[in-house]
């Protein structure tokens, strides 16, 4: 006759929060007369239930790419095209608030460069930071 024993295999994991950010540059375009915008995107995917605020830093200047002061040129970014919610500079307590839902989350980001601006004839650029919390 044969006997049958049973035990318990415990089994236990630690699901530890997550986030990941990456940033698509807006365009680069020439400047003239008239405004120029463009938009991109920043995908943030942190893992399910996962709270999060993401800021956009500030570069050389918070407001103008690098040059000098006299040529550099104004710019801002916002969450929509409306220009609603300004997202530049973190400083100023703009972010975006959301949670995680296990997936890439594309958020749209528009940036503007406004017209009429008088500007030295140089190329111009800026890297901004974007800075998750979670």
């Amino acid at each position: 006759m044969a006997e049958n024993r049973t035990a318990s295999l415990a089994v236990s994991a630690v699901v530890v929060p997550t986030c990941t950010v990456n940033g698509s540059a807006t365009s680069s375009a020439r400047h003239e007369v008239v405004p120029v915008e463009q938009a991109g995107n920043i995908g943030v995917n942190c893992s399910q239930g996962t709270a999060y605020v993401l800021s956009l830093g500030n570069g050389a200047d918070a407001t103008q790419m690098s040059g000098t002061v006299s040529t550099a040129l104004d710019y801002a970014f916002s969450q929509n095209r409306a220009r609603g919610k300004q997202s530049l500079p973190a400083v100023d307590n703009h972010a975006i608030s959301s949670t995680g839902n296990g997936n890439l989350q594309n958020l749209p980001v528009y940036g503007r460069i406004p017209a009429g601006q008088v500007a030295a004839p140089l190329h111009q650029n800026e890297v901004v930071s974007i800075t998750l919390t979670y």
